[in-house]
């Protein structure tokens, strides 16, 4: 599964290219991708957020964005897209 958090203090905006790691912090987006049980200590890459809907409490409701991930300092990468009620 895929684990989101924008920025410290901000909100996840259409149109914007986020620089990743696994924990949000001031200017940096939260990303994680794990699976089957794998995941990664450390990581790092950018989040591409296309079209966002939110719900009236400002509830993420929809999500496309394209993602690049980088796990504990390998030279491989993880690509991929997220769509979820957009």
């Amino acid at each position: 599964g895929a684990q989101l958090a924008a920025p410290t203090g901000t909100l996840f905006e259409a149109g914007k290219t986020y620089t990743t790691a696994r924990f949000a912090g001031n200017n940096v987006a939260g990303f994680d991708f794990s699976g089957n049980g794998r995941g990664c200590n450390a990581t790092q890459g950018s989040l591409t957020v296309h079209r966002i809907a939110r719900d009236a409490q400002g509830e993420v409701k929809g999500l496309h964005a394209d993602f690049v991930q980088r796990c504990d300092n390998s030279t491989g990468v993880l690509r991929g897209t997220i769509r979820m009620g957009v």
